[in-house]
This record gives structure tokens, C-alpha cells and sequence, in this order.
């Protein structure tokens, strides 16, 4: 079996981010506003089996960047990615009680079988058809009943973070200073993403025209 990236992306919007690397946090929520009723089925059906807490998620990909996640889980000139160290979130989340961050399993109505299947795998479970998102799912249950959850992100972890393909230079700059400041450390790599625009996929491209 091929060992998990050691890399994981969190796609989301500015104001959130910011908020995240201000307060020292990731911010779970619960399943109740996402848009997958799949999903949200099966989180409800978990907590049936969580003894009156609640349950916490937060999704990440360990995917390579692909047009399909910024247009999906961010919405144009404010969309960011914060890059995560795997390992490093793995042990702070080792002294966190029932907090657990698995890779999803994808199957398809024929592969479904229950007998195979734990109460624990539930939440870490989706669609085929999703495949493509490879997803890393961080769940924490809680006996607190509210719309999010805090759970301190360790500041080493965190290596960097990608804006947006659409921001123009003068606002990408502005949002650079602003991460860097509230993550209080002035060296955070934060890039504009060249998905859209790459100097060294252009000069390829006409290198082989003059080759042809």
C-alpha cells in the first residue's frame, strides 16, 4: 500500500484562514452545513453511537493542487490553501482525546458491505464518485453542542500557504503581509498559485512550437 503524503491542504477562504492562524486553531465544524447529504448522514448516524457527544470535521485533501479544488471549495480572489505537515498534526493530535485524522476510503454501492465495516470507519467513508478529492478527514468528538469547535493548530506545522489563481499582484502582496503578520512569522512562504498562469509551462509550449 502506497504510505500517505506527508503533505495536507486545506482549501479555504481569507477571513477564515485568517482567523485560524490569528487564533492559533483549527476550526471544525459540524457536518449539519455541508453539502453532501451523503455526508451528513453518515456524521449523524456516527453520533448515534458517540454516547450523547457530538462530532466535530475538518476536511483537507492530500491531493496535488488541481483546478477542480480551487473552484469548488473556494470562491475566486479569496480563495487560500494552508499547507499542513501531516506528522507533526498527527502527534498533537496523539495527546488530544478522541480527536482522529484518517484518509478516506471510497466505495461504490457494489463495494459497500457492512459486515467489513467498524462504527469508527463511518465517518471516514464516501461516495466513489469522490475519488478524485483524496481526502484526509480530521474528526474530534466532543460533548460540547455548537456550531464549530477549536482545536489548536500546532505553529510548526503549518508550512506554508497558497493564494488564489484570479488575486491581481498589488492584492496578492497585501494578503502575503497580512498572513505573514497573523501567523507571526515574518519568513511563512506564501506564493500567488501559477495553475493558471505558468512562465515555465508558456516557454515549454513555445519551445516545442519553434521545434516543430
Amino acid at each position: 500500500m502506497k504510505s500517505p503524503s506527508n503533505r495536507l491542504f486545506r482549501y479555504t477562504e481569507f477571513p477564515y484562514l485568517l482567523n485560524m492562524l490569528m487564533s492559533g486553531s483549527l476550526v471544525l465544524p459540524r457536518a449539519r452545513s455541508w453539502d453532501d447529504r451523503n455526508d451528513r448522514v453518515a456524521i449523524e448516524q456516527y453520533e448515534r453511537h458517540c454516547d450523547g457527544n457530538r462530532c466535530y470535521a475538518l476536511c483537507m485533501t492530500s491531493g496535488s493542487e488541481t483546478y477542480h479544488h480551487w473552484k469548488i471549495f473556494t470562491s475566486g480572489i479569496g480563495g487560500v490553501c494552508l499547507k499542513l505537515d501531516r506528522r507533526i498534526l498527527l502527534d498533537h493530535l496523539g495527546t488530544i482525546q478522541n480527536a482522529t485524522l484518517r484518509d478516506i476510503q471510497y466505495w461504490s454501492l457494489n463495494e459497500f458491505k457492512a459486515s467489513e465495516l467498524d462504527v469508527n470507519d463511518i465517518p471516514f467513508i464516501k461516495r466513489y464518485a469522490y475519488r478524485d478529492e483524496k481526502e484526509c478527514r480530521l474528526v474530534l468528538v466532543n460533548d460540547q453542542d455548537s456550531p464549530t469547535l477549536q482545536l489548536e493548530l500546532p505553529r510548526d506545522a503549518i508550512k506554508g500557504i497558497i493564494l488564489n489563481p484570479w488575486v491581481d499582484e498589488d492584492t496578492a502582496i497585501a494578503m502575503k503581509e497580512v498572513l505573514r503578520t497573523a501567523a507571526k512569522n515574518p519568513e511563512l512562504k506564501v506564493n500567488r498559485t501559477e495553475l493558471l498562469n505558468s512562465a515555465r509551462w508558456q516557454e515549454r509550449i513555445e519551445d516545442a512550437m519553434d521545434q516543430c
